[in-house]
């Protein structure tokens, strides 16, 4: 199983490295050129506490029990604040549906493969 879910993270990587770089070059397409700059500081810095939170509240041994729950939940908590506010200062360059499909790939790659 961790081959399978490494090879296929590989295939995710690449495709969204290649799509971002072919359809969204430009710095126009970039959330810290916008008015959402203080805004991804702010969620970023709610995500690094949730995880701070979670890890100390469970713990090394309580994450093992849950890897792939918490694997889930951690990519939900990057990329999912990160596409909203894409899809709010960035609604004309579409960038947001880019980070969906990677954020719905990687959900389904961690339940099923890991």
């Amino acid at each position: 199983m961790g081959v399978t879910i490494s090879f296929l993270l590989l295939i995710q990587a690449g495709a969204h490295g290649v799509l971002h770089y072919i359809h969204f070059h430009d710095d126009e397409h970039k959330l810290k050129n916008s008015d959402g700059r203080k805004a991804m500081h702010v969620t970023t810095g709610l995500m690094l506490a949730f995880v701070a939170i979670i890890y100390f509240g469970l713990g090394f041994d309580g994450i093992l029990n849950y890897i792939q729950y918490i694997a889930i939940f951690f990519i939900t908590i990057i990329i999912g604040p990160h596409a909203y506010l894409e899809w709010r200062y960035l609604k004309h360059s579409n960038v947001y549906v880019l980070n969906l499909s990677s954020l719905a790939f990687l959900v389904l790659c961690f339940y099923y493969f890991l």
